[in-house]
């Protein structure tokens, strides 16, 4: 579905803006968990279950 949606949105774009990459189409991969989200978890899942 990714692929399908930045298809339109190449051929629909103004050829005057930069055009979107894929990974604007697919947020849930984009996103970088940092090492400080990281430990957020491994506490909370401590906390949760002591």
């Amino acid at each position: 579905m990714a692929q399908v949606a930045h298809l339109l949105a190449m051929i629909n774009r103004d050829p005057k803006t930069s055009p979107p990459e894929l990974m604007d189409f697919m947020p849930m991969w984009k996103k970088k968990i940092t090492e400080e989200e990281v430990w957020d978890n491994v506490t909370e899942s401590v906390l949760a279950n002591r």
